[in-house]
């Protein structure tokens, strides 16, 4: 028995597809799984019983058809600008048709509450400054200091906030509480993972982690490598006690919109996974 433990990373989280299908070929399938940003998303379709197979196809739509998923947020940056009685943009981009086709892949699952198997999705409350999990598993206890655990919540709220990178994705506003990305608390969940169902722990941490050129980075590459940057540090101190394996696919040179990039990052998760394997055999046969 073993979990996953998936990390945010934007549209290279496309890269977490190609592991599990790897995973799957071997047999392998998880008994519970986290995840952040795009991982959070990954984890709570397979949480959901939607298949690898499913996720792949409808991932290459949006990546064909981006306009058809995203809006711009015009009207909020309009009274981000000149504040009047509405509350200002929360971020450039308006997830919410993009968000509404990824929760349709599972129809029946609108809450946390119908998740199939234990799951737990990383955000933060900005306004709080609270770190925050989104689980229905009433016996878990959080890392650390601050952290909040919500147990009922409908998936437009819990993945809606975990993908939300400041500034570029809306947050989800709640009552006083405002939700963003998981990443600047707990990019890469191998704690969560491993408290929902205590056993090794297969991470998968698709942020790029090499140097690059900065001379073609954009605002939305500066925010992801940003992100990747805490994955490190925060990984090197949360993670470092619990039995593990990384798979580490070599996701940089991708832009942050890189669509065109979607099926060579499933390739290099596959690829990754592929080189890792002996390592996560041994991980695994020493439970």
């Amino acid at each position: 028995m073993f979990t996953l433990a998936l990390s945010g990373g934007g549209l290279l989280g496309a890269a977490h597809l190609g592991v599990l299908q790897v995973l799957g070929e071997k047999g392998l399938h998880p008994a519970a799984v986290a995840g952040t940003s795009a991982g959070g998303l990954v984890a709570s379709m397979l949480a959901s019983g939607v298949s690898v197979g499913a996720m792949v196809a409808w991932g290459q739509d949006v990546t064909e058809h981006p306009w058809d998923f995203f809006d711009m947020n015009t009207h909020g940056l309009v009274r981000e600008i000149w504040p009047w009685d509405k509350a200002p943009a929360t971020g450039l981009v308006n997830p919410a048709k993009f968000l509404a086709s990824l929760i349709n892949l599972a129809p029946a699952v609108q809450d946390i509450q119908h998740w199939k198997m234990p799951c737990a999705v990383i955000a933060t409350d900005i306004a709080q400054m609270q770190p925050v999990a989104f689980s229905p598993v009433s016996r878990l206890a959080p890392p650390g200091p601050g952290w909040r655990v919500i147990h009922e919540a409908d998936l437009l709220w819990a993945l809606g906030s975990t993908m939300a990178m400041p500034g570029l994705f809306e947050g989800v506003r709640r009552g006083q509480a405002l939700y963003v990305d998981g990443g600047v608390a707990d990019t890469l969940p191998i704690n969560w993972a491993h408290q929902l169902a205590p056993g090794p722990v297969i991470g998968v941490n698709v942020a790029p982690t090499h140097p690059v050129s900065g001379e073609g980075m954009g605002i939305a590459d500066i925010l992801s490598r940003s992100e990747a940057f805490v994955t490190k540090e925060l990984s090197d101190v949360q993670n470092q006690d619990y039995l593990a394996v990384v798979v580490s696919p070599p996701t940089e040179g991708t832009p942050f919109f890189g669509f065109a990039d979607y099926l060579h990052l499933i390739q290099l998760g596959r690829k990754a996974t592929l080189a890792a394997w002996p390592e996560i055999q041994r991980v695994l046969g020493a439970v």
